[in-house]
């Protein structure tokens, strides 16, 4: 197993707090969209989610890679995500307003300098960032520029807007797949992507990612509501 170094307390703390930053918006925004009571629910899914992860972490378990282990977090997030698309809770949060949906992506300038420097520190591999094949800084700085003017904006660029930021993040999930020592890697030069599966690296795809792609998933869901009413 590839030795990573170890990383700067700023690098560590900086993850740390937009991590629970990202957690504790996404509990108040559930809460008051739609209710107190599944405000609960899902605070304390995303409670237990964000120790559950960083248990795992902190034990070892995800750092097996034939299969890689940390895939399950992704696809539990999917499941959470269908709910989002589907349920009457996530039609409460589809029903925030659009320039809110799109505005709130801009958190992503944030985690993409945080990578950037795990890159520096010698973590993360250099694709994961805009010097390689991660381009999602753009989606960070374009929803601080679309979220303003969303609003008076055609349905169908904001919509454009979203399926391509959504894109962006799906190769960067891509690429970090195709990073990890596995029979599958791609990219071959060190280190490989194993940061992820410690703490509190862990949170970038346990809440960050998943973040992210909720936010996708309720603009889209915005504007076929809006579609339906109109």
């Amino acid at each position: 197993m590839f030795d990573l170094p170890a990383p700067s307390s700023t690098l560590s703390l900086g993850f740390v707090a937009l991590s629970l930053v990202m957690l504790v918006f996404m509990i108040v925004v559930v809460a008051r969209s739609a209710g107190r009571p599944v405000g609960l629910i899902v605070g304390g899914v995303l409670v237990v989610w964000a120790a559950l992860t960083a248990g795992l972490a902190a034990s070892g378990v995800l750092t097996h890679f034939e299969p890689p282990r940390v895939t399950v977090i992704l696809m539990l997030e999917i499941v959470a995500l269908v709910w989002l698309w589907r349920s009457e809770s996530g039609a409460r949060l589809a029903g925030l307003p659009l320039g809110v949906l799109v505005g709130f992506q801009g958190f992503r300038v944030l985690v993409e300098l945080l990578i950037h420097q795990a890159v520096l520190e010698g973590i993360a591999p250099q694709q994961m960032t805009w010097t390689g094949w991660n381009f999602d800084i753009v989606t960070g700085v374009s929803a601080l520029i679309v979220g303003p003017l969303a609003g008076r904006l055609p349905p169908l660029v904001v919509r454009a807007w979203n399926l391509v930021c959504a894109g962006i993040l799906v190769v960067v999930l891509i690429v970090a797949m195709l990073s990890m020592p596995t029979p599958a890697r791609v990219f071959a030069a060190d280190p490989p992507n194993i940061w992820i599966t410690q703490m509190p690296f862990v949170w970038l795809p346990a809440i960050l990612v998943f973040a992210a792609f909720a936010g996708h998933v309720l603009t889209e869901r915005h504007l076929r509501l809006q579609a339906a009413r109109s």
